[in-house]
């Protein structure tokens, strides 16, 4: 089974569950309502069965979150690396210019007392 396909049947496992827990406890609402049984061990039932699936949907998504994080990481980089091999060697000499330009510009807002380094305050 290729990653893709077990996250996706990790994520569909978790539903299921999560589901079929949900199930019991509208049965239990339901039960209680029938008034048939005491209420007492019914909704002792719910609150256990809300308790189960709290429980464990806290911990399958503290896994799973860990595992998203792990695989965001990763493919950033293989982003990075896709994009630094396909960039153009002339976008790092435009890039440089912009930014010289935009540091002369300050500079110039500077002298002009237009403009002051950031964290600076008027007096």
């Amino acid at each position: 089974m290729t990653p893709a396909l077990q996250k996706l049947e990790l994520y569909r496992r978790v539903f299921a569950l999560n589901r079929a827990l949900t199930h019991v406890v509208l049965n239990c609402d339901q039960l209680e309502t029938l008034g048939f049984f005491p209420s007492e061990p019914v909704r002792a039932w719910r609150v256990a069965a809300q308790l189960l699936q709290s429980e464990a949907s806290s911990v399958m998504l503290e896994a799973l979150q860990s595992l998203e994080e792990k695989e965001s990481f990763e493919f950033d980089q293989i982003r990075h690396e896709w994009e630094k091999q396909t960039r153009d060697p002339d976008d790092v000499l435009l890039a440089a210019e912009e930014r010289k330009r935009e540091i002369r510009e300050q500079l110039k807002g500077l002298k002009q007392g237009k403009k002051r380094p950031p964290g600076k305050k008027n007096r």
